[in-house]
């Protein structure tokens, strides 16, 4: 009986073979003593709180940031970015696109510069209204505004430079 309390207090490994000489009597007693030390619940009203502070708001975002860290530099993207690529890639494009707007120095020939301005102004609307996370039914005004937003990202992709 000594033996297992103190194996069990200093959490050093018992021998198999000790557990088994004991009996069921010591074994009951044992484990009849440890409920004593869990039957106040006073210490889990202090620490579950300051257990689960620590561990879900400051260990998980901290180990996922760095897994997401380690990722993006040896992959050159993270698993969570795919979790909701198109707001990734609004995200990520807005910034571009703006400066692209203020420093316009060329154009696709068949539109001009208007109708460049007015088309990059429409993808800017609709990558900002996915931002704001703006959701518009398809058949809404807003909806047929958002979506042509898109349509024209697709279809001036390649001349999407300055």
């Amino acid at each position: 009986m000594e033996n297992m309390l103190y194996t069990f207090i200093k959490g050093t490994k018992p021998s198999y073979g000790a557990y088994l000489k004991t009996t069921n009597k010591q074994k009951a007693d044992f484990f009849e003593s440890t409920k004593d030390m869990f039957k106040d619940k006073d210490w889990e009203r202090l620490y579950m709180p300051i257990y689960r502070f620590f561990r879900w708001r400051i260990w998980t975002p901290v180990r996922y940031d760095f897994n997401y860290f380690l990722q993006r530099h040896i992959k050159g993207w993270s698993i969570d970015e795919s979790w909701s690529l198109y707001s990734h890639i609004c995200h990520r494009y807005i910034k571009p696109l703006k400066h692209m707007r203020a420093n316009l120095h060329g154009y696709p020939y068949q539109i001009g510069m208007k109708g460049w301005k007015l088309v990059i102004d429409q993808i800017i609307w609709s990558f900002e209204s996915v931002i704001r996370e703006d959701f518009f039914k398809p058949g809404s005004e807003e909806g047929k505004k958002q979506q042509k937003g898109f349509e024209l990202f697709g279809k001036y992709f390649m001349n999407l430079w300055d």
